[in-house]
């Protein structure tokens, strides 16, 4: 029986010896083992902290790796610029180049068209036409007939000198007696204008049409003694304008229009050989579209 009392209290001594210190222990270990976590983690804490501006922030060789492309692409801007100029330069110079071809290729065409169209001229069929006043009274008639006085007319010939015929539409003639040449208006009054239905002249043909001479008298192509003077010392002027109207292979329409003068050269003597139709007057009375 002691010796039971004596094992019983033994053990509970024994586990009252051991109780509290291992109960000790394991809250020391515990205490240790959550401030090394909580340093660990404040570790961790700070660490992220110092971490993470550097994150936000680039890196010295983010910031070298980014310079040099930011200055490449500077440079491949500024070449693309230069390149797009070029390119407008060489644009702006084939538009020359292509509007000067354009303008070339036009004018050649219109001057092919003008050597291989017709041309119509307008020429005295006499040149040197000879005057003879209508009798007087006092005047002895030739037997022979030389000084018989007749109607003056003014013969032209028409002429396409052109490379291709011509279609000839209308015709004017007028032969007038004038005291100056000043009496002309600006713009040619043609009378009594004749249509020709558009007959062909081909090219080196003529034809020749004529006309009266008229004046302000009414004399029906009679010239007095008085006139025929006049004439010879340039007081007063003969004078025949015309036009042809005829349109050429390409059907354009066009016109020749003529003014000729009976001049007498006034050189100290009156030279009936010399005198002639030349051309003159205004303009608008000698030209040819």
């Amino acid at each position: 029986m002691l010796l039971l009392v004596l094992w019983f209290t033994t053990s509970i001594g024994i586990s009252a010896a051991q109780g509290p210190p291992k109960q000790g222990v394991t809250e020391h270990e515990r205490s240790l083992n959550a401030e090394k976590t909580k340093q660990t983690n404040q570790g961790h804490e700070t660490a992220d902290k110092v971490a993470s501006p550097t994150a936000n922030q680039p890196s010295a060789h983010a910031l070298d790796t980014q310079t040099p492309n930011s200055s490449e692409d500077v440079d491949v801007q500024r070449k693309l610029v230069k390149f797009t100029g070029y390119l407008v330069i060489v644009g702006i110079i084939q538009a020359v180049i292509l509007g000067c071809t354009i303008w070339a290729i036009r004018h050649q065409a219109a001057t092919d068209k003008n050597s291989e169209r017709a041309w119509i001229t307008i020429q005295p069929a006499i040149l040197s036409p000879e005057l003879r006043a209508i009798w007087e009274q006092s005047d002895q008639v030739s037997k022979d007939g030389r000084l018989e006085p007749f109607v003056h007319m003014f013969p032209a010939i028409i002429r396409n000198v052109g490379s291709t015929p011509a279609k000839i539409d209308e015709i004017a003639m007028r032969y007038e007696l004038l005291d100056s040449l000043s009496e002309l208006k600006e713009v040619p009054n043609y009378e009594n204008k004749i249509p020709q239905n558009g007959y062909l002249l081909v090219p080196n043909e003529e034809s020749v049409v004529q006309t009266i001479l008229t004046d302000r008298t009414g004399g029906g192509g009679m010239l007095t003694k008085q006139q025929v003077a006049a004439i010879n010392t340039q007081k007063s002027f003969l004078y025949a304008y015309g036009f042809v109207a005829y349109r050429d292979v390409y059907e354009r329409h066009c016109e020749t229009q003529v003014g000729y003068v009976y001049n007498f050269p006034q050189d100290g003597w009156i030279n009936f050989e010399k005198a002639s139709f030349k051309k003159d007057g205004p303009s608008a009375y000698n030209k040819a579209i």
